[in-house]
C-alpha cells in the first residue's frame, strides 16, 4: 500500500469517527510503526481478561472510565514522517502568566513552611488551530516523536489529543515497568543550559515517591541510573523502574497506587493534591490523569501530559511545572510556555 493511500485511509477512518460522534481512540505507541483505531463503548467495571481502553481523570476520587472495544483497525507500514519543523511554541498572554507566577509564589510560601516539598501547578492556553480536526489528528499520529500519540473522543470528556512521553505502568503477565520523569530543557541547548540542581532534586522526589508507592505491591524492584530522555524538541531527566509484581495484584492496582505521581502532583502526594484542589484556578479534567489499553497479556497506561482538548476550532493546551524550594516564579512561567512546543511544533 502506498503512503498516499495509507494516509487517505487513516484520514478517512478518523473523519468517519469525528463526523459521526461515535466514541473512539486512535493511538500509536512510542517507537511503533502501527496506528490502532478503536471504536469504543463505555462499559464498566473491568472484567478479568477483558480487552478494554481506560481513562482516569487527574482527580483520583473521580471514577475510572472503562470502554469496551467494539471494532479495531490497525494500520502498519506507516509512511516515513517528515522531520518536525523548526522549534515552535505558543505564548501565554501576560495576565495568565502573572496569574501563574502568583500561584507559584503562594506555593513557595507553603513549601518554606515545610508543609510541602513539591507541588506541580498547571495553566491552560487557548489557541486557534489552522487545521481541521481530522488533519490535526493525522499529523499528530504520524509525528516523528518518541511519545505515546493519541486522539480520543468520548461523550464524557470531549475530543482530546496528546503526545505524552511519560509511561505510568506497563505490564506483561507478572512483570512491570514504569518511569520517573521530571525536568524540562530544550534538547539542542543542553550543552549550554544543562539541568540545574533544582531539577535534579525534583527528579529525586519523583523517584522516592514511586519506590514508596510500589513497595507493597511488588516482589522485586530495580531502578536505573538517571539519564536524559528526548521527547520531540525537549529533554527530560528519567529513571526506569522494573521488576515483578505480586500475583494478587493487577495492572489497575499498580496504576491506582502510582496515580497521581509526584511528576504531575507533588510530594507528599496527599498534601500536594489538597493544595492543587484548593488553589488551582482551572479544572484539570483528564490532563495529568492516565489512559491506555489493558489486555490479559500486556497493558500500557500513560500519564496524560503534552495534551489538550479541541472544541469549536480552538485548542486548549494544558501544561504544568514542578515547584520546589529552589523555584523562581518567572522561570516556571517560562517553562510552561516551553512545554507547549511539543504540540505547537507538530501542528504548525
Amino acid at each position: 500500500m502506498s503512503s498516499d493511500v495509507l494516509d487517505h485511509n487513516i484520514s478517512k477512518d478518523l473523519k468517519r469517527y469525528l463526523d459521526s460522534g461515535q466514541e473512539f481512540v486512535a493511538y500509536r505507541e512510542p517507537d511503533s510503526d502501527q496506528i490502532h483505531v478503536l471504536g469504543l463503548q463505555q462499559n464498566s467495571p473491568v472484567k478479568n481478561g477483558a480487552d478494554c481502553f481506560v481513562v482516569q481523570p487527574f482527580e483520583p476520587n473521580q471514577p475510572l472510565k472503562v470502554y469496551q472495544i467494539i471494532e479495531e483497525r490497525v494500520y502498519t507500514k506507516l509512511p516515513i514522517a517528515n522531520r518536525l519543523n523548526a522549534f515552535s511554541k505558543w505564548s501565554f498572554d501576560q495576565d495568565t502568566l502573572t496569574q501563574f507566577e502568583d500561584l507559584v509564589s503562594s506555593a513557595l510560601a507553603r513549601i518554606k513552611q515545610r508543609k510541602l516539598k513539591k507541588v506541580v501547578l498547571h495553566s491552560q492556553l487557548n489557541v486557534p488551530l489552522k487545521l481541521s480536526a481530522d488533519e490535526a489528528a493525522l499529523k499528530l499520529l504520524l509525528a516523528p516523536v518518541n511519545a505515546y500519540r493519541y486522539v480520543l473522543y468520548t461523550e464524557s470528556f470531549g475530543l482530546w489529543m496528546g503526545a505524552t512521553p511519560e509511561l505510568l505502568i506497563r505490564t506483561n503477565k507478572s512483570h512491570y515497568a514504569t518511569m520517573a520523569l521530571a525536568g524540562t530543557r530544550l534538547f539542542n541547548e543542553l550543552a549550554t543550559n544543562p539541568f540545574s540542581q533544582k531539577e535534579v532534586a525534583e527528579q529525586q522526589w519523583v523517584v522516592k515517591e514511586i519506590k514508596e508507592r510500589l513497595a507493597p505491591l511488588v516482589a522485586t524492584l530495580s531502578v536505573s541510573e538517571t539519564e536524559i530522555a528526548r521527547a520531540g524538541k525537549l529533554a527530560h531527566l528519567k529513571n526506569d523502574f522494573s521488576g515483578q509484581f505480586l500475583e494478587k495484584f493487577t495492572t489497575l492496582d499498580l496504576a491506582k497506587a502510582l496515580h497521581p505521581t509526584a511528576a504531575v502532583c507533588g510530594y507528599p502526594k496527599e498534601s500536594a493534591l489538597e493544595y492543587i484542589t484548593l488553589y488551582e484556578p482551572f479544572d484539570r479534567s483528564i490532563y495529568a490523569g492516565y489512559l491506555g489499553r489493558i489486555t490479559n497479556q500486556t497493558s500500557s497506561l500513560y500519564v496524560n501530559i503534552r495534551c489538550g482538548r479541541l472544541k469549536n476550532d480552538r485548542f486548549t493546551a494544558y501544561v504544568g511545572a514542578g515547584i520546589t524550594e529552589d523555584s523562581v516564579p518567572a522561570k516556571e512561567a517560562n517553562e510552561i510556555q516551553t512545554k507547549t512546543s511539543t504540540l505547537a511544533t507538530i501542528f504548525e
